[in-house]
């Protein structure tokens, strides 16, 4: 309920905004009844200055007070907003959760693209809806709710104890309509926000994927789809929108006809036997409104209500693993972070039910190049990005230099290539700035030099400040994959994760960016996945995954040896490239 988030969970600063709202009521109904004196006053014809200029300075005190707590409102909103906007972005930097339906699929090369629409919804739609309900719905509602007892009060002390003790019976019937609305509501609304997050989603996938659809020929039929599942959304929505209008009705029916018909019959009924005055009958009246304005508050915001909880719970969902202590902002690491040993314990991770990696124990040395190498789908990129910290294990530990390792801590310990190279759309340099600020002009030069850009960079005007456009999309495959490349350099990190690092590379530029990378990573833990194994003829180890599970580790000519994947996979490659026969013979 949201009452008992409003009490023991409220968003900081509320409880200013809350006193705010208070002191403008009293002072409107201090008011009321000062301008009940000067009726009084002047209907025996005596001075009404003096009353008169108190009720003015009531209204003004209650201007004040009320632009005060809507001004503390608006400042909750941006908080709230910043706040959970970060806390989506370190959800969506950080580790998933192996079961979490934005996490990656099955299947190697399963990255972060996974789950984008549904994140990008979340952090823009969903983080408004969520301090719209957090700042302008709790602590305004419960003040709305409270500030009729002040009413009454100021009711019971000039006009009738008895009259303020009836409509205090009718307030008191406030609770239970709103359990009432909130189970009218709450599965109708729970149906709308999950289509609307799906429709939301959808589109935005579409819209990012509009080139890939126009060249397959398939736009129709994928509008005809969006187009579905927005229907579905708007179903939902008529459906939600016409019982949030019965809420109302009857809301307003109880509150704005009822009470207000009793609270005028008291009035009526105390002048009409004497028992009040002129005075404390206008009075009376003035309260009347007072009364039902924040009462009529709750029936109307109580969509934002529903709305907002049902995001925050996607929203807590989507970012339950983040840790709140763990810093968005830059992590210095110190420059040559040490080379960790890495060991694994039973590691498992589940998708959609069933295993992706079961019952894997390794143990890679410090300083070791590791190959990773089995079929499409054995689980390789998987395990890279739980050595990452980019998704945590269902099951095992995952232990760093002897001492267990949190998603946190491998993120900090480690520089990812992944298959999908993330790019932001300005400079080469704000690309490499992103994870070194202060690198200096020279450090950057080199980098790009061992991803073997600097040919590419001689034949580009502005230099380190071409533009490279929205996901690297004015760049070559290569010339991203090698950009990336650079960037993962210059981090500096003790343990390196490739996905795939030369993918995009044509064989003289991969031999090239190899024998560098070589150079450069000499002394580092390097674990890397490749469908090309004749480049991992010189690693240090070589890890074979079959269908989620190790089948074979070792030195590569000792697991060639051997039969299995490796061989069989080593001596076609080479059957089929004759160039690579005498490599694979040495």
């Amino acid at each position: 309920m949201w009452i008992r988030e409003a009490l023991c969970d409220p968003p900081p600063g509320s409880r200013t905004a809350l006193l705010l709202t208070w002191a403008r009521t009293l002072a409107l109904a201090g008011a009321a009844a000062a301008l009940g004196v000067v009726l009084d006053t002047a209907l025996v014809g005596r001075a009404t200055a003096a009353p008169a200029a108190l009720a003015l300075a009531l209204v003004l005190l209650a201007a004040a007070a009320g632009a005060g707590a809507e001004a503390r409102v608006g400042q909750m909103a941006g908080e709230t907003e910043t706040g959970w906007r970060e806390r989506v972005m370190r959800s969506a930097l950080g580790a998933r959760r192996p079961d979490d339906e934005s996490a990656a699929p099955d299947g190697d090369g399963a990255g972060a693209e996974a789950g984008h629409g549904t994140m990008l919804d979340a952090a823009t739609g969903g983080v408004e809806k969520v301090a719209a309900y957090r700042s302008g719905f709790l602590t305004p509602t419960l003040a709305a709710f409270t500030a009729p007892l002040l009413v009454l009060a100021v009711w019971a002390a000039v006009i009738d104890a008895l009259g303020a003790l009836v409509l205090l019976v009718a307030i008191a019937a406030v609770p239970p309509l709103i359990v009432l609305g909130d189970h009218v509501l709450r599965r109708s609304n729970g149906q709308f926000r999950r289509a609307q997050s799906q429709a939301a989603a959808r589109y935005l996938e579409l819209v990012e994927g509009l080139g890939t659809v126009s060249v397959l020929g398939a736009g129709a039929r994928v509008l005809a789809d969006y187009a579905q599942t927005a229907r579905g959304a708007m179903r939902e929505l008529t459906r939600l929108l016409a019982r949030n209008q019965v809420v109302i009705v009857v809301h307003d029916a109880v509150f704005g006809v009822l009470m207000g018909c009793v609270a005028v019959a008291l009035v009526l009924a105390g002048f009409d036997n004497g028992r009040i005055g002129a005075g404390q009958a206008f009075t009376g009246i003035l309260l009347v409104v007072l009364l039902q304005e924040p009462m009529g508050r709750i029936g109307r915001t109580f969509y934002v209500a529903l709305g907002g909880r049902a995001r925050r719970d996607q929203l807590e969902e989507l970012t339950a693993d983040v840790s709140t202590t763990e810093s968005t902002g830059t992590r210095r690491t110190p420059a040559h972070d040490t080379p960790p040993s890495i060991e694994l314990r039973g590691l498992g991770v589940d998708r959609a039910g069933r295993p992706v990696l079961e019952g894997v124990d390794l143990a890679l040395p410090a300083g070791a190049r590791i190959a990773l190498v089995g079929p499409s789908g054995a689980g390789k990129s998987t395990l890279l990005r739980v050595l990452g910290g980019l998704e945590e294990p269902a099951r095992g530990r995952i232990h760093l230099d002897g001492a267990p390792a949190d998603a946190a801590v491998r993120r900090r310990r480690c520089a990812t290539l992944g298959q999908h190279i993330d790019l932001l759309s300005s400079t080469l340099e704000d690309n490499l700035r992103l994870v070194a600020p202060d690198a200096d002009g020279s450090r950057l030069t080199e980098a790009l030099h061992t991803a073997g850009l600097a040919p590419d960079l001689r034949t580009m005007p502005a230099g380190e400040r071409t533009v490279v456009g929205e996901g690297g999309a004015l760049l070559s495959g290569g010339q991203r994959r090698r950009l990336g490349l650079a960037r993962l350099l210059i981090q500096d990190r003790g343990l390196v994760l490739l996905d795939e690092p030369t993918a995009d590379l044509d064989r003289a530029t991969e031999r090239l960016v190899r024998e560098r990378l070589a150079v450069s990573l000499q002394g580092r833990t390097v674990v890397e996945t490749s469908h090309r194994l004749h480049t991992t003829l010189d690693a240090d180890l070589v890890v074979v995954l079959v269908a989620g599970a190790v089948v074979d580790v070792g030195p590569p000519d000792q697991v060639r040896s051997r039969p299995g994947y490796y061989a069989e996979a080593l001596a076609a490659e080479t059957a089929d490239d004759p160039r690579l026969r005498e490599g694979a013979a040495r």
